[in-house]
């Protein structure tokens, strides 16, 4: 799966997040190919392990697993997010597959700041809560995340 992302973020530090701020950015094109190899490694359920299978399913051809668009996602942010270099996540919420990803769509992010503030245990640190939507070149969303990342504040890096 060709995955495109030039990184897209002029931040460096937490300061630079501010709520509200929207993002776009990533290119994805999803092929059959793609679908059916993460598939039968990784979710091997019959609408994501080729496209017989699929048919025979309530989606009646072959999508991609939702794993795998979660996966797709985190490169798009990994690269779009290259310039801020995050302290990592305590986690994921409100994972949602809202539409079923088919092969030859073209995929992109875009990301809403929701929340900041710095971290009350660790206040070197900032705290940046946002929601990431991967949308199909219709503006279809077909999956919906929220995120907490801790980012470094500005001079206290170290």
């Amino acid at each position: 799966m060709p995955i495109e992302t030039t990184a897209v973020m002029p931040h460096t530090h937490f300061e630079d997040f501010e709520v509200g701020q929207e993002m776009e950015y990533g290119r994805a094109v999803v092929t059959a190919e793609e679908i059916i190899r993460f598939g039968r490694e990784f979710d091997p359920e019959p609408f994501h392990i080729g496209e017989e299978e699929a048919k025979e399913t309530m989606f009646g051809g072959l999508i991609a697993s939702g794993i795998h668009m979660a996966a797709m996602l985190r490169r798009m942010q990994a690269d779009g997010f290259a310039n801020v270099p995050s302290q990592g996540s305590p986690g994921w919420d409100e994972l949602h597959f809202l539409a079923p990803t088919r092969p030859g769509d073209v995929l992109h992010v875009r990301t809403t700041v929701l929340e900041t503030r710095v971290s009350k245990s660790r206040p070197a640190l900032g705290i940046v809560r946002m929601r990431h939507l991967v949308i199909d070149e219709a503006g279809e969303v077909k999956t919906s995340v929220l995120t907490t990342a801790f980012y470094d504040r500005r001079g206290t890096e170290g």
